[in-house]
């Protein structure tokens, strides 16, 4: 698994890939900019290839109830974004449509943002038993996320080869092309069933997306950071509103009541309940087996969160057994919050948000929200900050809630994401306002050195 190309073929490094980009970011184009090719890039020379490598060649056949179920999902140029054109064929080959869907669940178990091809130039460089000492952190993680890659798509080193000079800008641009329609797939359906999830007042209108956010009580309820007076203070409603973000800030730090269960908070165990709302159950229900099964769970939670396994049942081959998902991993949690933040926001379109370099500029003002720092602090506080017991108690919660069994991967993986530690903003007396996930994170080591 994710094992070196053949001796004697040069690999694209990460230092050739950020030069010729100009960046390495999480959800930066990852094809060639328009023009014509530079000299640097012939990272794969062509070479004899196998009659056995030919694409489309190996796609599992097991795969192809997945690959029609990807493409009803949405159409392949979702609105705002801009790749770069390839020549390619117009109808999809075997192979492409097997990478397509593996991007899709790449997105979904592994990572929503972080760009394929710096990934493929990491795992090109370094051999699969590359050890960790000799790799920065943030490098690790690419590793570990082409390792993952690997796990999907076996053949991904072959089919790369078998590309050509352009195999790594293509396969990068297709998995890409797979995962933009998860994220699609995700908006367009969670948008559409979250007003039937949750007792609206008034209920929430299809196309009418400038009346929710914190314009509608119960939306702005649920993605008001949780240590804030939404339901006693009028002031936290006109200053939301308002985007009064100095007065009452809302990066991704401040982490929204919608993640706790029943939108309720132990401020003595934030631990308790974390990520086990109802609608972020609902969320991975719809997206992994449907809106019957999603509908079937009920809002009737215990104090711990538990929603009850689902027994819905549809007429199609749900996702997690077309993708083999034996295991619910913390970026599927943090995917579906992330998803479900967005819904009900009166934001237009979904976009990763903000650079860190901009975080200063985070509003409430709709299309400026950084939801991939909002996604990875979940994450990162997951695979991270959680300790070994909670991490296990949480995902085996939500393997047996959405899979109906309770198996888990328990891995810990590094992750370069946002440190967690925004900058803290000052509320009306001057005082440095601790946000809800530094609080968490104190909490969570506290308890890990008992």
């Amino acid at each position: 698994m994710g094992s070196s190309p053949p001796a004697g073929v040069p690999t694209f490094s990460p230092a050739t890939y950020t030069h010729l980009h100009g960046h390495s970011s999480y959800l930066g184009n990852p094809t060639l900019p328009q023009t014509q090719t530079p000299a640097g890039l012939q990272y794969l020379h062509p070479v004899p290839i196998d009659p056995s490598l030919t694409p489309g060649a190996h796609a599992p056949m097991p795969l192809q109830p997945a690959v029609a179920q990807l493409q009803a999902l949405v159409d392949s140029d979702s609105k705002g974004q801009n790749h770069t054109k390839l020549q390619t064929k117009k109808k999809n080959t075997p192979l492409r449509d097997f990478a397509e869907v593996v991007g899709a669940k790449f997105g979904f178990m592994a990572d929503l943002f972080r760009e394929f091809g710096y990934t493929i130039a990491v795992g090109q460089e370094h051999d699969a038993q590359t050890p960790a000492v000799h790799l920065n952190s943030r490098d690790q993680k690419y590793h570990d996320l082409w390792k993952t890659l690997c796990k999907y798509h076996p053949d991904i080193s072959k089919d790369i080869i078998a590309g050509g000079a352009m195999g790594a800008t293509q396969m990068s641009h297709t998995l890409e092309q797979g995962r933009r329609k998860l994220r699609q797939a995700m908006v367009n359906g969670i948008k559409r069933h979250i007003r039937n999830w949750y007792a609206f007042t008034p209920p929430l209108v299809p196309g009418r997306r400038n009346q929710q956010g914190f314009k509608h009580n119960d939306c702005g309820r649920l993605i008001c950071p949780a240590d804030y007076p939404w339901d006693n203070d009028e002031q936290v409603h006109a200053a939301l509103r308002n985007h009064e973000s100095r007065k009452y800030p809302i990066e991704p730090c401040h982490l929204p009541l919608m993640l706790w269960a029943n939108e309720e908070y132990d401020p003595d165990n934030l631990v308790k309940g974390f990520s086990r709302n109802i609608l972020i159950v609902k969320a991975m229900l719809l997206f992994l087996r449907g809106p019957a099964a999603a509908n079937s769970v009920n809002r009737n939670t215990d104090e711990h969160g538990s929603a009850g396994a689902a027994s819905g049942t549809s007429n199609t081959k749900p996702r997690w057994s077309t993708w083999g998902i034996t295991e619910i991993t913390p970026p599927c949690i943090a995917a579906c919050a992330t998803m479900v933040r967005f819904a009900l926001s009166d934001e237009r379109s979904f976009s990763a948000g903000p650079s860190e370099s901009a975080k200063s500029t985070c509003s409430a003002r709709a299309g400026t929200w950084p939801y991939l720092r909002f996604y990875h602090h979940i994450v990162k506080f997951i695979e991270k900050t959680m300790s070994t017991a909670q991490r296990k108690d949480l995902l085996s919660w939500y393997s047996t809630k959405v899979l109906g069994s309770a198996m888990y991967d328990n891995s810990d993986v590094d992750s370069d994401g946002d440190s967690g530690n925004d900058k803290n903003h000052e509320d009306n007396g001057g005082a440095p306002r601790m946000s809800m996930l530094a609080r968490l994170s104190a909490q969570a080591r506290a308890t890990a050195r008992q």
